[in-house]
């Protein structure tokens, strides 16, 4: 696993801070998941800046969609809420998500489908639902860098273990990468693509004695190359890395990716050298962390399944 300098065996936790929390409503129905052995309510799930005082934050169960004003003067403020919706008028519990400008894609986990929302005047609103596949367990999404259009979606179904390629205006698949293990999110360094996959070791919780062995766990990052002719044609796998632990949401920074390690309590840190994956530290501060994003002055948000809050704090240059 990871080898010498690769992963992060070893590393230990390197604090960041200071750190602030903001605590979201939590859902009177918590939904129980056990990632190996460690059990949480899926609960506050997703986040995105819009701009140096806005954000939005999905909640799993609760099936909403949160705006968010922040500043040092007034402090945190929920703006609008909104269902999380299929096409149906149906609510849907959703999982990661991305933004670009004013539009907002959030994936609908058990239908394997995309949720688009516009921020228009202070207020949510519900676009359109893309389904163009019969994948299941849509977790990540990314709008792939240049091409507005299209979006990176990767699916963690046990039966569908792929990142797609869909342009989400015309709602068709441009291409499907399959994979070894569970595709959890995407991240982009110039012509790089980390897919980050999980084995199969999360399922819902049951009672005590009725609770499977231990499964194995570990975590993948596969490191791809586009090609010439991407996103039409497929990228080129040049590395494959493991580690221990779970992780879900991932967003590049700075020549970095940071992705939020749910079974380490960690959000770990990336890098590429010589078409290598290198893990370089860990970062502590952080329970059961899921989502993820970073603006690009180097403030760093992340969403905890622990307590259901949202903890922020600087990165150092």
């Amino acid at each position: 696993m990871g080898g010498v300098g690769r992963g992060p065996e070893g590393l230990g936790g390197m604090p960041i801070g200071p750190i602030s929390k903001v605590q979201f409503p939590v859902s009177q129905s918590p939904y129980m998941v056990t990632i190996r052995d460690k059990s949480r309510n899926s609960g506050l799930t997703s986040v995105r800046f819009l701009d140096d005082h806005h954000l939005v934050c999905c909640d799993f169960n609760a099936r909403t969609i949160y705006l968010v004003h922040f500043n040092k003067t007034d402090g945190w403020k929920i703006l609008h809420q909104h269902p999380t919706l299929i096409h149906t008028g149906q609510a849907a519990q959703t999982d990661l998500m991305d933004s670009l400008g004013n539009i907002c894609v959030v994936t609908n986990f058990n239908q394997g489908s995309l949720g688009f929302y516009s921020i228009e005047d202070g207020k949510i609103k519900f676009l359109k639902e893309v389904n163009p596949n019969s994948c299941v367990n849509a977790h990540g999404v990314r709008f792939i860098p240049g091409h507005p259009d299209l979006v990176w979606v990767s699916y963690c179904g046990i039966q569908n273990k792929c990142a797609q390629i869909i342009d989400w205006r015309s709602e068709c698949v441009v291409q499907s990468i399959d994979m070894e293990e569970q595709a959890q999110d995407a991240a982009f360094i110039g012509p790089y693509i980390l897919q980050f996959a999980r084995t199969n070791h999360a399922f819902k919780m049951v009672a005590s004695d009725q609770m499977p062995p231990r499964p194995k766990m570990y975590t993948t990052v596969y490191l791809f190359k586009s090609s010439e002719g991407f996103p039409q044609s497929k990228p080129v796998l040049l590395d494959e890395w493991h580690g221990d632990g779970h992780i879900d949401a991932a967003k590049e920074y700075k020549g970095r990716v940071y992705a939020t390690n749910q079974y380490a309590d960690t959000v770990d840190v990336f890098e590429i050298h010589k078409d290598k994956i290198f893990c370089i530290e860990r970062l502590k501060g952080f329970e059961m962390p899921h989502g993820l994003d970073i603006t690009d002055s180097g403030l760093l948000a992340v969403t905890n399944y622990y307590d259901q809050s949202l903890r922020l704090c600087r990165i150092a240059d």
